[in-house]
């Protein structure tokens, strides 16, 4: 025990100690502006609206919510995987915490456990069947890439034009840059 204090004496004198928590003070800064400054594709467009009934597996749900993905830059984006967290941070929680948001994801829906978040297919090679983790949105207006969320209940236009839905996070790679695509919906 006297050699412990004997060795903490001698990094607090020589300033060690402190050198370590300003490495962490700097650490915890730069993780906190890395999540509010995320590395957006400036190019993607992201464009959302209520849809129909779906089929999952285990269900037929009567409505849902389709993300559609244009992709206006002059490189191909590759999506590695998407993922929805139907959560909003909140300025009265400091931003600290998640809170959940109206809308009510249906309970089949591919969860992510890790994230705490429900998990987005796209078309495979049958159409109108939603399998692929990953897709290529490729540049042009006419270029569209579409999944769908499906719902408990209908969500009003207004929580969509506010996006008071949740946030959509898209695991990206272009030509020159990677990264995680965040958009609130």
């Amino acid at each position: 025990m006297e050699n412990l204090l004997n060795n903490l004496e001698w990094l607090a004198r020589y300033g060690f100690i402190d050198i370590i928590f300003g490495i962490g003070v700097i650490g915890f800064i730069v993780r906190l502006l890395r999540k509010n400054f995320p590395s957006n594709y400036e190019n993607l467009h992201v464009d959302v609206s209520n849809s129909g009934p779906v089929t999952i597996p285990g269900a037929k749900v009567g409505h849902s919510l389709i993300i559609s993905l244009r992709n206006s830059g002059l490189t191909n984006f590759y999506i590695a995987r998407a993922y929805f967290r139907p959560k909003l941070r909140r300025w009265w929680c400091l931003w600290l915490k998640r809170i959940p948001t109206k809308l009510r994801v249906h309970p089949n829906s591919d969860r992510i456990s890790s994230k705490d978040a429900i998990e987005l297919k796209f078309q495979g090679r049958l159409q109108s069947i939603f399998n692929e983790y990953e897709t290529l949105v490729r540049p042009g207006h006419d270029e569209v890439q579409s999944t769908w969320l499906p719902l408990m209940q209908p969500v009003q236009q207004e929580e969509i034009e506010n996006r008071q839905c949740g946030v959509l996070y898209i695991e990206y790679a272009t030509k020159d840059k990677q990264g995680i695509h965040r958009e609130r919906i």
